[in-house]
């Protein structure tokens, strides 16, 4: 190398690691509520020969608090690769993460505080993390189309976990959900319509998509190999491990008949353990069918000629024929495991959980850490400091270009005053307008001149501001006096109104009893409450009271009840929801709605499709009782007298009340 040859930069770690998938010591870890796996890949992409592994199989703990367990395993267990890699990519799975394309318009191009908002609403929490991808179209009809991603996650359950890794030491550039490394391999599968279904410790993970129009359906059953063995552990007595033995080595399930109820099923003379696995079975196989005719039919994505099947442990044997009989679907098992197509794929990941935070995901003592795509996570303090030495060095070099040589003199005894705003300010009036030296060059004159400039408008910002300060000062002793005069106007008319009070006979007068109408029913506010419970999905068809007749012990006596019936639009899995939250809401509104009632009951929900468009028609039963408004009164100082301002404040939130229900009452 010579003398003045140019030096080499070095290479930028996100050009490094980009489409040619090159890494330096990156540990790969993939957490899973079965347990853990990893992989370590060295710098020439070759990975580790016998990747340490755990089964968490004997874990008794369910959710949350289970992936905490694995992971604390993963980090005690895997304490020198840790230390050895220089980068740390999570593939997690079982922490809650909802995937949604961007159809929605709010969605579309959508900023991130939009789209936090999104799934704040869609999760029903108050902080969210996101992770967004971004896809091309492969096929020639729809190629050069974009489509996008979103994978929405509860950002408490996501910085638990960095937590337990920043606990010991470790910083996690990525946090990738296992469901995202389907729907990359939906965006290269050459098919327009994917299919791809994961069978998990507890749950079996259904992912549609569709290149064209972008169209994505992931479904989580709550049916997993860890589920099954459980069934089987109850219904035969033997502990869970000896279950999963039992699955792994015999088929069990060939047996089972879908098409058969589990009452008929159990008179064939089945095995236990085919009777414990049949419900849920039949279930499993009837929601895969349900997501799959979804996708097919109301977001017109097609039927997939081929559905890509993944079960890593196999613990289910002859789960993978049974499921290809009866869901009518050619199943292809031969895929790569997860964690090698995460090996494989393009590092940073795209879809990262870190990257869509709007707090800190990780906080060590005093110290806030946020994730940069460059320098992984950095203290606030250090975002802060870069982005003043960043302008600071802007504006050096700015001058540095508009003085030329002539800034080099007098630059070490105006350093001192230059560290500090004020200080350089007072050092610009002090050097004054003139130099007196007349043997300066044509470029300190011209430096010179500058200098002056400068101290003439900083001068000029003085003299600004201290007129400003003046303006304000006399401004607010205006604003004083009007607010003086306002407040003695004020109690002029207070003392004139408490006189007009008291010539009235202080008040009594005016003052009302609720005393005589505790048994009375307002059916205005029974009204007025079934309308603002009840969400926009919902509306009401008939609205009855009637009595009956019912046992109480060994006498007969007469009930009032209010019949409420209503419609809404089926869904696949909304419409009891929206029920249960209506009634819900009818049962929470014990200031009116139950203040005459003892209980609420749903009395039943059927299909009717003698309409245009098919209706699910509901009941809810309100069984009146005079002792519930006695009983209420009696807790309360609802009986008490009230005054003209209370009796006021009533009208002002009943007219409140009438214009959320005209607005469309409750948004569930």
């Amino acid at each position: 190398m010579g003398l003045f040859s140019k030096k080499k930069s070095k290479p930028d770690a996100a050009a490094t690691e980009g489409s040619s998938g090159t890494r330096e010591n990156t540990l790969l870890l993939h957490v899973n509520p079965g347990g853990w796996s990893s992989m370590l890949v060295g710098a020439d992409d070759t990975a580790q020969e016998s990747p340490p592994s755990w089964d968490a199989t004997e874990l008794q703990d369910t959710g949350g608090n289970r992936i905490e367990l694995i992971i604390q395993n993963a980090i005690a267990t895997l304490g020198k690769d840790l230390k050895a890699a220089k980068k740390i990519s999570l593939l997690i799975d079982g922490i809650g993460v909802t995937f949604t394309d961007n159809k929605p318009k709010i969605l579309h191009s959508a900023s991130p505080p939009t789209a936090r908002q999104y799934g704040q609403k869609l999760l029903h929490i108050d902080e969210v993390t996101f992770g967004f991808a971004e896809f091309h179209s492969t096929t020639e009809k729809a190629k050069g189309i974009k489509h996008g991603v979103y994978a929405f996650a509860d950002a408490k359950v996501v910085r638990n976990a960095l937590t337990l890794f920043e606990q010991n030491g470790i910083k996690i550039q990525e946090v990738t959900p296992s469901t995202f490394m389907f729907i990359s391999r939906a965006a290269k599968s050459p098919t327009e319509t994917y299919a791809g279904i994961q069978v998990g410790a507890f749950a079996t993970t259904v992912t549609l998509f569709h290149h064209d129009i972008g169209a994505l359906v992931v479904r989580e059953i709550p049916i997993g190999y860890m589920t099954m063995a459980q069934a089987v552990s109850e219904k035969s007595g033997i502990p869970v491990s000896e279950s999963l033995h039992a699955l792994g080595k015999k088929d069990l399930i060939s047996e089972i008949n879908p098409a058969l109820n589990t009452e008929v099923q159990n008179s064939l003379n089945q095995s236990m353990q085919a009777q414990a696995l049949a419900p849920l079975l039949i279930r499993l196989q009837k929601e895969i069918k349900e997501v799959i005719d979804f996708f097919a039919y109301q977001r017109v994505g097609g039927l997939a000629k081929e559905l890509d099947y993944y079960n890593e442990v196999g613990y289910i044997e002859g789960l993978e024929s049974w499921l290809q009989l009866h869901v009518g679907i050619p199943i292809n098992s031969k895929q790569p495991s997860l964690l090698n197509q995460f090996c494989e794929a393009q590092h940073p990941v795209e879809c990262n959980l870190i990257k869509g935070a709007e707090t800190s995901l990780l906080t060590v003592g005093r110290n806030k850490f946020y994730f940069t795509e460059k320098k992984g996570f950095v203290r606030s303090r250090d975002m802060g400091n870069k982005s003043q030495t960043n302008k600071a060095s802007a504006s050096k070099r700015t001058t540095r270009g508009r003085t030329g040589v002539g800034n080099r003199r007098g630059g070490r005894q105006a350093k001192s005053n230059e560290d500090s705003l004020f200080g350089g300010l007072i050092g610009q009036i002090r050097a004054g307008f003139n130099t007196g030296d007349d043997s300066l060059t044509a470029a300190q004159e011209l430096e010179e001149g500058d200098k002056q400039q400068e101290q003439v408008f900083f001068v000029a910002f003085f003299v600004l501001v201290f007129g400003l300060l003046y303006w304000g000062f006399s401004e607010y002793e205006t604003v004083e006096e009007k607010y003086k005069k306002t407040a003695r106007s004020y109690l002029k008319l207070r003392v004139e109104t408490d006189k007009f009070d008291h010539d009235l006979g202080g008040g009594n007068i005016l003052r009302l009893s609720g005393n005589s109408n505790l048994t009375k029913v307002l059916w205005s506010e029974k009204f007025l409450s079934l309308a603002t419970n009840m969400s926009e999905h919902i509306w009401l068809t008939d609205v009855s009271l009637e009595k009956v007749s019912r046992e109480v012990g060994e006498a007969t006596v007469e009930s009032k009840k209010m019949l409420i019936m209503g419609g809404v639009l089926p869904s696949t899995d909304g419409h009891i929801m929206k029920i249960a939250d209506y009634l819900e809401n009818l049962i929470e509104d014990s200031k009116h709605f139950m203040s005459d009632f003892r209980s609420v009951t749903f009395s039943g929900a059927s299909l009717e499709e003698s309409e245009v468009d098919p209706i699910v028609r509901f009941t809810i039963e309100a069984w009146y009782d005079k002792n519930v408004r006695l009983e209420n009164s009696a807790n309360t100082e609802e009986n008490k007298p009230q005054g003209i301002s209370d009796m006021n404040n009533n009208i002002d939130q009943h007219n409140q009340s009438l214009e959320e229900a005209l607005a469309g009452g409750k948004k569930n």
